[in-house]
């Protein structure tokens, strides 16, 4: 049986949401320009439509059910069968179950090594689904009680990372506990400031995270103590799938983490330096067709 050829997300914006002609044309014409970004993004930035506007038409696309989480009951515990940091590092909320499906509001529902993950993980088949990205984030913080977007990097340098474990809820440093959760939080920060490179290194004033901008000098935004620095590293190594780092090697690997609704590769690098081991973490967006 031969299926529809799916509709393409302008028409369906100019169909139903009253986004005009001009307005995609533009848009398309902005694209062309930027390849890496998606129309949808660039109708919502030239407020010819809004968030809602264009999950809804990729729901209509995808042929998958949208939810308005903004008014849909989130059980916790039907949420947090998925750990926070594979929700966060996925961009996706269990918001409740169909028959033997987990339903899934997912920022990419177009990821399939994401459904098969979570798929694997929970044992149970998964149905995708579409929400606005902004309520897809206040619902994740409500949830799970840690604001991704905080801006770390407008800090004082001498912000002491305790801190911000005593924060949040005990838990075990393996999956979601505290040293998991400071490294989703740093690495949100980097993405939301659109830092290009954060350093996790030793210098003459202790244990610091450093940003780093083009043509300008690295500027410390978190003090590390010895403890947490060390254990951080090796939180860092594992994540980028690197078994140990032997103290004055080289070593570098790289994983995939979503922010918002872009996927980034993170690229980490461990060197020596004259106070120890230090670690450079740089970002690449993914380009999605």
């Amino acid at each position: 049986m031969r299926r529809d050829k799916p509709r393409r997300i302008g028409e369906i914006l100019m169909e139903h949401f009253g986004v005009t002609p001009a307005q995609v044309a533009l848009a398309l014409a902005e694209q062309r320009r930027e390849p890496s970004r998606r129309l949808g993004e660039i109708l919502v930035a030239s407020r010819a439509t809004s968030e809602e506007a264009v999950a809804r038409a990729l729901a209509l696309q995808l042929r998958l059910p949208f939810y308005d989480l903004s008014t849909t009951e989130i059980l916790e515990s039907v949420a947090k069968r998925l750990p926070e940091h594979v929700a966060g590092r996925l961009r996706v909320l269990a918001i409740g179950s169909e028959k033997d499906a987990l339903v899934v509001c997912m920022a990419d529902p177009l990821d399939v090594l994401a459904v098969d993950e979570i798929a694997s993980m929970t044992g149970t088949r998964i149905k995708p689904a579409v929400a606005a990205p902004g309520d897809l984030q206040a619902a994740m913080e409500k949830i799970y009680g840690l604001r991704w977007n905080s801006s770390l990097f407008g800090a004082p340098d001498d912000t002491d990372p305790a801190l911000v474990l005593r924060a949040l809820p005990a838990a075990s440093i393996e999956g979601d506990g505290p040293l998991m959760r400071l490294s989703n939080l740093i690495l949100a920060c980097a993405l939301s400031e659109q830092t290009p490179e954060v350093r996790i290194e030793p210098d003459e004033r202790g244990f610091h995270v450093m940003r780093c901008e083009k043509a300008e000098p690295p500027s410390r935004v978190m003090r590390l103590n010895r403890v947490v620095f060390g254990a951080l590293l090796g939180l860092f190594a594992h994540r980028l799938g690197l078994r140990s780092v032997a103290a004055g090697t080289a070593a570098s690997g790289e994983f995939i983490i979503g922010w918002k609704t872009t996927r980034y590769v993170v690229r980490g690098a461990f060197w020596r330096v004259q106070r120890g081991e230090a670690l450079r973490l740089r970002f690449e967006r993914l380009e999605m067709n």
